[in-house]
């Protein structure tokens, strides 16, 4: 799951960073280091389960939830119209660019722009989501994975050739 990863003044300059695979950034990162960044949210939202609404929803069990299905919170039309689910594609695009991925939304939050500390933060989201999915599986890791083997086969494979280079036909 490849997402571009932009900051704001990168693209306005004309330099955008390169297509990032989620699910690497997912298997790489910390529950833990995404607990300490979730601190900066505290501030208008709850953790614990049973949390109530503060200026924004409780983030309890939000990952596999439906975007805005928190009941009685007054959310602003742009959530709603996505009609969805917070799968960690989403949220990692919400999270890193709330304004630009649901314009209108009333989320004053400038976005989380570095994406390992993105990546963090979903894994403790995940954590306190208990119909989270699993997590997605890296595909980088499984491409190299597959061109390594490759690589390994073609010189197990020239190797049967390697004996006539010893000399014995020069």
């Amino acid at each position: 799951i490849a997402v571009a990863a932009t900051e704001e003044g990168a693209e306005e300059a004309g330099a955008e960073e390169p297509a990032v695979d989620l699910a690497t950034l997912l298997a790489n990162g910390s529950v833990e280091e995404g607990q300490a960044a979730a601190k900066k949210c505290a501030a208008c939202h709850t953790f614990e389960e049973g949390g109530g609404s503060k200026i924004g929803p409780p983030l309890w069990g939000v990952v596999g939830r439906d975007i805005a299905s928190v009941e009685g919170f007054a959310y602003s039309d742009a959530l709603p119209e996505k009609e969805a689910v917070w799968d960690y594609e989403k949220l990692f695009a919400f999270v890193g660019d709330p304004k630009g991925w649901a314009p209108g939304t009333k989320m004053a939050f400038a976005g989380v722009k570095k994406p390992e500390d993105r990546a963090d933060l979903l894994l403790y989201l995940r954590s306190i989501s208990p119909d989270a999915p699993p997590l997605p599986e890296p595909e980088a890791e499984t491409a190299a994975a597959g061109e390594q083997t490759a690589a390994t086969e073609q010189p197990a494979q020239e190797g049967a050739e390697e004996p006539a280079q010893d000399g014995d036909e020069q």
